[in-house]
């Protein structure tokens, strides 16, 4: 880095243009220092004359407005909640902390250790007879599963909640609900799928085809069921309330009537 030496000690960082003042950069062209400072910097009458109060905004208060100064975090969960990168993310640390429990558990419990060894503790296992078989956990695709009793509804949201005695399709559908979790995010996910899929709204399921509302037959088409086919025009309908979903999520309620 070329720097020169000046007044009083201070360096004049040629490359970046700011001023090297022993403790803190100063940016010339804004006229502020980029540093934040502790509290203990104010000056001697407690006031905060000489305090950067704009390192909150990149010293940039006339672009970057934000009263609060945490737009950031804000940024940060609207992320996490409404892109793939938050969906991603779960489906990723779901995977890793429920295949590390199985391990852990499995020491004592043989029923789970049977279950993983049926498979070769494979966390991307394809096979579907062996996720069928298992008693207490497996993997399938990448996602854990667990079983439930008999005589309940599967279900999934970062693992698959298998009831026994389900299809290979009931299997099927559920992964593609993992798939529409990545692909939506977690708060979407949770509002466009989560909501209206366990309640049963919208006109489908009333007219005896619950596989036909466009949430479900996006996790068909997703997971590759193939007991079921569904017609274009479901087809296109789902494809289109992933679409108002990833634009304007909550105007998806108008399908749950």
């Amino acid at each position: 880095m070329t720097t020169g030496f000046i007044y009083r000690g201070y360096y004049h960082d040629i490359e970046t243009g700011f001023y090297y003042l022993q403790s803190r950069y100063y940016d010339p062209i804004v006229g502020r220092f980029i540093n934040a400072d502790e509290s203990d910097c104010l000056g001697t009458d407690n006031s905060l004359i000489g305090y950067n109060l704009f390192a909150y905004c990149d010293n940039n208060p006339v672009m970057n407005v934000v009263p609060t100064g945490r737009f950031s975090w804000l940024i940060l969960a609207a992320v996490l909640l409404f892109t793939p990168v938050g969906g991603t993310a779960l489906q990723i640390a779901t995977s890793t902390i429920s295949y590390a429990g199985m391990a852990i558990t499995s020491i004592w419990d043989k029923d789970v250790r049977a279950d993983m060894n049926s498979i070769g503790w494979n966390p991307f296992n394809d096979n579907e007879s062996d996720v069928q078989n298992s008693s207490k956990v497996s993997f399938y695709k990448g996602v854990p599963v667990f079983r439930t009793t008999s005589g309940g509804r599967s279900g999934s949201f970062g693992a698959i909640f298998l009831t026994k005695g389900s299809g290979v399709d009931d299997l099927r559908h559920e992964r593609g609900h993992n798939w529409q979790l990545m692909m939506m995010g977690i708060g979407t996910y949770g509002y466009t799928v989560g909501l209206p899929s366990p309640l049963r709204l919208g006109k489908w399921d009333r007219a005896g085809n619950y596989y036909g509302a466009p949430w479900e037959t996006m996790a068909d088409i997703l997971g590759g069921v193939q007991g079921r086919t569904h017609s274009k025009l479901e087809i296109a309908n789902a494809w289109g309330y992933y679409a108002i979903s990833t634009l304007t999520f909550p105007f998806t309620a108008l399908y749950w009537h």
